[in-house]
């Protein structure tokens, strides 16, 4: 009886939304639990597994905050930024490679594993 009390204390945690996050990280704590035990007895855990992505998912649409930190959807300006910071870096290389060309390089001598003999 006092896991049901504590379960329903926490979904309405969730169901504010001054204490959503702190709601959502408990219950995924107490459905981690309830997977681990399903686990451990070999019973079906897939409908707690689901109802913490279910949870998440719900708190990804209602607070804003979430979508910054785990950005699904990019927007089109920052796509366009990250498109010219590449081509930006694609010049520096392609400079860098002119300046310092690859064939200066000393080749290497192949190693055929023995050991220089010591005199």
């Amino acid at each position: 009886m006092p896991l049901g009390i504590l379960e329903l204390v926490i979904t309405v945690m969730y169901l504010i939304p001054r204490t959503a996050v702190l709601g959502a990280l408990l219950l995924t704590g107490y459905l981690g639990g309830a997977v681990a035990a399903h686990l451990r007895i070999n019973e079906a855990w897939i409908v707690q597994f689901l109802l913490g992505v279910t949870i998440w998912g719900g708190l990804y649409f209602r607070d804003a905050r979430i979508r910054e930190l785990i950005p699904v959807f990019k927007d089109p300006k920052i796509i366009l930024a990250e498109a010219e910071l590449l081509s930006a870096l694609n010049r520096t290389k392609q400079t860098c490679s002119a300046t310092f060309p690859s064939s200066n390089r000393r080749p290497r001598r192949p190693d055929n594993g023995m050991a220089k003999a010591a005199i």
